[in-house]
C-alpha cells in the first residue's frame, strides 16, 4: 500500500506520532492553523523572534551547566551564521546580538543568590511519555526548559520555563498562568515520567528592548542607549513568576486534556475533514503567523520544513 506524502515529501502526520502541547493548542485555537502546522508550513520571514528567543535559551542552559556568562565569539558566530541563513537582515542581526551580549551577564547577576539554591534535576529535558486515559493510550511529546529541587532530601519539585517577550502585562499574567495549558501539559508529562510529584512552575520572562532607534541616530550609538537601559532597569527586564498547581488543577485539567486529545484524535482520524477557520483567533495578542495565508488563500511567502517535530530537535 503506497502512503500519500505532504508537499515537502514526509508522510502525513499520524496520531501514533505523538502529540505536542503546540500541536494540541493550535487544534484548539483554529483547526486551519492546525492543518497548515502539520503539513509544516511556515513563513520565509519574520523568523528573528523565534531565533533570538532559541539563542537565549541556549545562552542560560549552558550558564547553568557551568558555563560562561557572556556570550562568546564562538557562540556570535553560530548563531549570526544561523539567522543570516533565515535571511535577517544583516543590521537586524547585529542589534539581536547586541541585546543578548547586554541582557546574559545582567540576568545571570540578577538572579545568582536566586539561582544557587536550585538542584537542577535537568535542563532542556525531551520528554516521551505514554499517556492512559482509561479508552486509549496516547504518546505526548515535548520539550521542558528546566526542573529542579528545592529543601533537603525530598524537596519540592518546580519545572522552570524562559520566555523571551517583547511586552507582558503582570496585572493579568498570573491569572493567565494559574491554568496555563502548557505549563500543566509539561508537568503532568514530567511527573508521569520521572513518578514524581511537580509542585509547580517558575515562569522565567526575559524582556525584549522596544526601544526604537532614532532618525539620524548611528547603529553604534543606539546599541549603546539600549545597553545603558538594560544595566539601569534589570528589574523591568527580568521578571520571575512562581505558580505553584494544587492537585485539584492537575486533575481537572487531566481531564480536559483527554477531552481534548479525542477530539483531535477523532480529526486525524476523520482526515481533518471538518477543518474551518477560526476567524477570533486571527488577532489576539498577536497575529496567526497564517494570517496572510488564509487571507490571500495562497501559500506565497511560505515555504515547508522536512522535519517533523522541529521543535524537538537540537
Amino acid at each position: 500500500m503506497s502512503v500519500k506524502k505532504v508537499g515537502n515529501g514526509l508522510p502525513p502526520y499520524k496520531i501514533e506520532d505523538g502529540v505536542t502541547q503546540s500541536m494540541l493548542s493550535s487544534f484548539i485555537d483554529c483547526r486551519q492553523r492546525s492543518k497548515f502546522s502539520l503539513e509544516h508550513w511556515q513563513r520565509e520571514t519574520g523568523k528573528d523572534a523565534l531565533l533570538f528567543g532559541s539563542m537565549f535559551h541556549e545562552l542560560i542552559e549552558k550558564y547553568y551547566l557551568g558555563g560562561t556568562s557572556e556570550l562568546t565569539d564562538e557562540m556570535i558566530r553560530q548563531w549570526t551564521q544561523l539567522m543570516d541563513n533565515a535571511g535577517i537582515e544583516r543590521q537586524r542581526i547585529e542589534i539581536m546580538m547586541s541585546w543578548a551580549k547586554s541582557l546574559l551577564p545582567e540576568y545571570c547577576k540578577k538572579w545568582k543568590k536566586d539561582d544557587d539554591k536550585k538542584k537542577w534535576v535537568e535542563l532542556e529535558g525531551v520528554f516521551d511519555v505514554v499517556h492512559e486515559t482509561g479508552l486509549m493510550p496516547f504518546r505526548l511529546r515535548g520539550r521542558c526548559d528546566g526542573m529542579y529541587s528545592i529543601g533537603k532530601k525530598n524537596g519540592k519539585n518546580w519545572l522552570f520555563e524562559t520566555k523571551t517577550a517583547g511586552r507582558i502585562d503582570e496585572n493579568t499574567l498570573n491569572l493567565k498562568l494559574a491554568f496555563d495549558f502548557q505549563n500543566l501539559f509539561y508537568i503532568l508529562a514530567k511527573s508521569t515520567e520521572l513518578d514524581v510529584p511537580i509542585a509547580g512552575v517558575l515562569y522565567n520572562v526575559i524582556r525584549k528592548p522596544q526601544l526604537k532607534q532614532k532618525k539620524n541616530e548611528e547603529l553604534r550609538d543606539f546599541i549603546l542607549r539600549v545597553q545603558a537601559d538594560i544595566a539601569e532597569r534589570p528589574d523591568f527586564y527580568f521578571a520571575r513568576f512562581e505558580i505553584s498547581y494544587p492537585k485539584k488543577v492537575q486533575d481537572r485539567f487531566r481531564k480536559e486534556l483527554d477531552a481534548k486529545l479525542f477530539e483531535f484524535n477523532k480529526w486525524i482520524e476523520n482526515g481533518m475533514l471538518t477543518t474551518y477557520r477560526n476567524e477570533s483567533a486571527c488577532c489576539k495578542g498577536w497575529n496567526c503567523g497564517f494570517l496572510d495565508a488564509c487571507a490571500s488563500n495562497s501559500m506565497a511567502g511560505y515555504t515547508q520544513n522536512c522535519v517533523h517535530f522541529q521543535e524537538l530537535l537540537d
